[in-house]
């Protein structure tokens, strides 16, 4: 199985003040993100912080109601780190999609995956493209890069 890892701030959405009012996706972030999906046959798991106190079925709404048509199979979680005397702060992604991966190894087995996030992860360079928050994921040049990182889908034939 084939995975993207999508977060929606800067990625599905551009960064703007407007954008953190609601969860209305670029539509053409949503197009090169179904291309991606149905070009490879990946399938999503949402790596976004707005959405780490939402239910899957929350999740997969959002991505519904926005005409994305891959199936979203996760989103990952950012527990919060206590440290005693200083403010608590979200687990760092990278940490966050090695967990996802060593839960969901026993079910989802990927061969390979994407992730598609405006910070860099340094621990999955060469897994990442990293996608420029003021536009959003609708460049080719990142479409490109996701899509050799994922390869093309296997068809079975006769």
């Amino acid at each position: 199985m084939k995975l993207v890892f999508v977060d929606i701030d800067g990625v599905m959405m551009p960064l703007n003040e407007e954008s953190f009012k609601s969860f209305v996706f670029n539509p053409i972030a949503v197009a090169m993100l179904n291309c991606l999906t149905g070009e490879t046959g990946a399938h999503i798991v949402v790596s976004s912080r707005r959405c780490m106190d939402m239910e899957l079925d929350q999740v997969q709404q959002i991505f519904a109601d926005n005409c994305v048509h891959g199936e979203v199979i996760g989103r990952i979680s950012h527990p919060l780190i206590f440290s005693p005397g200083k403010l608590s702060i979200a687990e760092p992604k990278g940490l966050a999609i090695l967990r996802w991966l060593e839960m969901g190894l026993k079910v989802v087995n990927p061969e390979r995956f994407v992730i598609l996030d405006d910070e860099l992860i340094p621990e999955y360079k060469d897994h990442q493209v990293v996608v420029d928050p003021t536009i959003g994921f609708v460049s080719m040049k990142f479409y490109d890069q996701a899509r050799a990182i994922l390869g093309r889908r296997v068809l079975c034939s006769l």
